[in-house]
């Protein structure tokens, strides 16, 4: 993992096992990496409570629901269609951005898919579905994923062009925009590629209404912000209908899905690729 750290921060990123911790790099008391990699080890050394949890949770289940249908619906299987492009473009020893997964199931769906690959998943901090203890019991045993808890309002911690491709699952609409789009441009590879499952467009409203939340903008809005990131560098953004690319790849099983923005579409849910 060291080698894809900026060069000025790689030695300051305290971690444990596989668990990397960029944005706790002032909460942890003490001046050097080594008595924050202590206090990180304390914090995550006993999983105890975690399993007891565990258990509890399994006599008596009550279940996230966005975790528990999440490799199931329409924002993750909206993804299947790039799936064959980017297996073929990855090498053996890439790594792969998953950004802001709360629940793990995107990251060990890619651990699966790319077993070659290095998986760096990212979160907040130790909170929600997961945090600290979760984490470490969930990827433990998965050699190919890695945890790094991270602000994605804040410049990402890798080198340029080390990432093969970044997914950020119900991520976009959560952060500073250009943030991401500057940084994930950097640290992913001229040939890769960026995408965004599941993102709030203001294009239509859900019948019946409920509120999202986040930032909602409408596909033609991305469409010519992509048009100005075109100008100015080779990347090029597309806006798809989340419902299209699930039902083109679950119901029609369309063999090969033309690579067509539609940021007019008609639908509130899209999937954002660059």
């Amino acid at each position: 993992m060291n080698t894809i750290f900026k060069d000025s921060i790689s030695a300051l990123i305290p971690h444990t096992d596989n668990l990397y911790f960029a944005n706790e790099l002032d909460i942890f008391p003490g001046e050097n990496v080594n008595n924050k990699r202590t206090e990180i080890a304390k914090e995550t050394a006993n999983l105890g409570d975690y399993i007891q949890f565990l258990e509890q949770k399994g006599r008596r289940p009550t279940f996230d629901m966005y975790a528990a249908f999440q490799p199931f619906n329409e924002a993750t299987k909206a993804l299947y269609p790039f799936l064959q492009t980017l297996q073929a473009t990855v090498t053996p020893g890439d790594y792969i951005l998953n950004l802001w997964d709360r629940s793990g199931w995107l990251t060990t769906l890619l651990a699966g898919l790319f077993p070659q690959q290095t998986i760096i998943t990212t979160w907040e901090g130790n909170k929600d579905i997961l945090g600290y203890k979760g984490f470490k019991h969930w990827t433990k045993n998965t050699s190919n994923i890695k945890v790094m808890f991270c602000d994605l309002d804040k410049p990402l911690p890798f080198k340029d062009n080390s990432i093969a491709f970044s997914v950020g699952m119900d991520a976009f609409h959560r952060f500073d925009q250009y943030n991401l789009i500057t940084e994930l441009t950097r640290v992913v590879k001229d040939n890769g590629a960026i995408l965004f499952p599941h993102v709030h467009l203001s294009n239509n409203e859900p019948e019946p209404f409920f509120e999202r939340g986040c930032k909602q903008k409408h596909g033609l809005e991305y469409e010519a912000a992509f048009s100005h990131l075109l100008s100015n560098t080779n990347w090029e953004g597309y806006v798809f209908s989340e419902p299209h690319l699930f039902a083109e790849n679950d119901i029609e099983q369309t063999k090969e899905i033309p690579l067509v923005s539609t940021p007019n579409t008609r639908d509130y849910n899209g999937l954002i690729g660059i």
